[in-house]
This record gives C-alpha cells, sequence and structure tokens, in this order.
C-alpha cells in the first residue's frame, strides 16, 4: 500500500466492477427499450388485443428473440472486457 503503483492498481481495480455494472445496466436498458417498442407496434397493429378476450395472441417469441439476441450482442461485449481486464491486471501484477 506504500507503494504508488500498489495504489494505483488498487483504485483501478476498484473502478473496474463500477465499469462493468454501467456496461451491464446499459445494455439492459437498451434491451429493455427495444422490447417496449416490439410491444407498443404490436399493440398499434391489432389494436384488439387490450381487449379482455382477443381473439389472437401476442407475439411473445419477438420479444423473447429480441432479448436472447440483445444478451449475446450487448452482454457478450461486457464478458470479454472482464476476461481482459482480469488478465491484463494479472500479467501486470505478476510479470
Amino acid at each position: 500500500m506504500l507503494e504508488p503503483i500498489t495504489f494505483a492498481f488498487l483504485i483501478i481495480g476498484g473502478m473496474i466492477p463500477f465499469a462493468f455494472a454501467v456496461m451491464t445496466m446499459k445494455s439492459v436498458g437498451l434491451a429493455a427499450m427495444e422490447i417496449v417498442n416490439k410491444v407498443q407496434r404490436q399493440f398499434d397493429e391489432n389494436p384488439h388485443l387490450l381487449n379482455a378476450n382477443p381473439t389472437e395472441r401476442p407475439d411473445y417469441d419477438a420479444c423473447i428473440a429480441i432479448s436472447t439476441k440483445a444478451s449475446f450482442e450487448r452482454d457478450g461485449s461486457t464478458w470479454c472486457n472482464d476476461y481482459f481486464h482480469s488478465s491484463l491486471n494479472w500479467n501486470i501484477l505478476w510479470y
């Protein structure tokens, strides 16, 4: 803790979880907005879905597909960044 490099890496290591949390929250928010837009589009195209006994069912599969696609595309970058930063810190500290 008395060495400046140790203190610098403690600060950086303390900030990394917050950076990953922000990236995760941003990706979840974008995916949720896509789902909201899809549901709104379904209600605009089929307003009778809001009736008590609708004749058609909403397209649930489209929302599930949006959620799955977003988790692979956006959250994958977060996992890659996590692996990269942890391996980078390991290499810097021990070599």
